[in-house]
């Protein structure tokens, strides 16, 4: 799926010359509801580790993330009778 392709996209970009986690979040992306297969969630790093440590100073950091969902229609869920 493309962001062209979904109903609901949301992005972010981030960036920082410093970034230091003092406790490493948990975090995560949950499709409920009425979502078609397909959709998805995801993220490009650089200048963070996978996954990000505690106390560690990183430099030069910029993150993209997004999530991108289709919608479940009554016509996606059932097949056209033939």
């Amino acid at each position: 799926m493309t962001e062209h392709d979904a109903e609901v996209s949301w992005t972010a970009t981030v960036a920082a010359a410093e970034l230091t986690f003092r406790a490493v979040p948990a975090s995560r992306v949950d499709f409920t509801g009425d979502h078609a297969p397909g959709s998805t969630s995801g993220s490009v790093r650089r200048g963070v580790s996978r996954p990000a440590r505690e106390e560690v100073v990183y430099r030069d950091v910029r993150v993209h993330h997004w999530i991108l969902a289709a919608l479940e229609t009554e016509s996606r869920a059932s097949p056209e009778p033939t």
